[in-house]
């Protein structure tokens, strides 16, 4: 819990009409601090009404106003580019999306997000240009970008035993907040709602509604219960099942699975253990079950971020485990 966090936030007050009337805002929800001077922005709770500081906007950038946030985005990268500096976890698209609400709202504007997957990013916004932003850069340095110029800093930091550099949770992220309301004591980000009271923002308007998430492996659960329920033979089963996990199975061994982020790979594995729980109870299942299995160690050891990687050869690996299924939907006529 608070792992993930993204929200927008304001030091003056956004004048609620200029907000309702952004072009390609569909969702959104603005909370007011009591007793701070501080306005938040974040898309709709599925589950409520209170603040999450996680929930993503509802918004499709448009318009003048996007191509200039969008040009903003641009001479960001392009500092970053000039001075060699790859930042982990520049969301182009994001910014954009930010610099542009700074142009259409007419006052300064803070992007934060982070996560427990090595992306830790604010920044201040000011009428479609970035003014100050901090992000990682792999493996232990801090990308600044101040006055238009980039650079890397060197953190202080401890180290797991792994070699891993280690930066408390969402560290950039508060110091970028720290700047931009202007306080020294440490700005807490978080979306942990033990770690904040809700009660303290009030919801002055909001737009939009978002679905509660379902788990992707509840539909996956759902198509392999009915194939279960069907009258077909042991062997039609069989075929139907790999018929049904084909789709999972290829996303999970996809090249471009190997470097996603890993809420994506996350979600492949999801699916692919519920296919694996559903099947443990069939003995006569056992080399659908046994490849399964090898493809959920495959996931696994892509976890952890790549520069800390073992040296495995992912997309060789990926290959053989393809050519594994291909053999098993021969064989069972899928």
């Amino acid at each position: 819990m608070g792992a993930n966090v993204q929200f927008i936030a304001f030091r003056e007050a956004p004048n609620l009409a200029a907000l309702s009337a952004i072009p390609g805002l569909t969702g959104f929800r603005l909370f007011k601090h009591t007793a701070r001077s501080e306005w938040h922005l974040e898309g709709p709770n599925p589950e409520g009404n209170d603040i999450t500081f996680y929930e993503p906007l509802d918004y499709a950038p448009k318009g003048d106003a996007a191509k200039q946030g969008a040009a903003g985005a641009n001479a960001l990268s392009a500092a970053m580019k000039t001075a060699g500096i790859k930042p982990h976890g520049l969301d182009e698209k994001t910014v954009t999306a930010a610099l542009t609400l700074s142009i259409q709202l007419g006052i300064d504007t803070l992007l934060i997000y982070s996560n427990d997957d090595g992306i830790d990013a604010g920044f201040i916004c000011e009428s479609g240009q970035v003014k100050y932003a901090k992000l990682p850069v792999l493996p232990k340095g801090i990308a600044v970008f101040e006055n238009g110029a980039a650079r890397v800093e060197t953190p202080n930091t401890g180290e797991l035993d792994e070699g891993e550099p280690m930066l408390a949770l969402h560290h950039l992220a508060s110091e970028v907040a720290n700047t931009f309301f202007g306080t020294s004591v440490r700005w807490r980000v978080t979306s942990d709602p033990y770690e904040f009271n809700a009660a303290d923002y009030t919801l002055l308007a909001q737009r939009g509604h978002r679905a509660p998430f379902r788990l992707p492996s509840a539909d996956a659960e759902a198509a392999l219960r009915a194939i279960d329920n069907s009258e077909r033979s042991p062997v039609e089963q069989m075929a139907a099942y790999i018929a049904q996990t084909d789709v999972q199975v290829r996303a999970a061994l996809a090249p471009d699975l190997i470097d996603a982020p890993r809420v994506d790979r996350d979600l492949i594995e999801w699916q692919v253990s519920a296919s694996l729980l559903h099947v443990r109870w069939r003995p006569d299942y056992a080399e659908f079950l046994a490849f399964l299995e090898e493809v959920l160690t495959y996931l696994r050891r892509l976890r952890p971020k790549p520069e800390f990687r073992h040296q495995i050869d992912f997309d060789a690996e990926g290959r053989r485990l393809l050519a594994v299924w291909e053999g098993l939907a021969t064989k069972f006529g899928a």
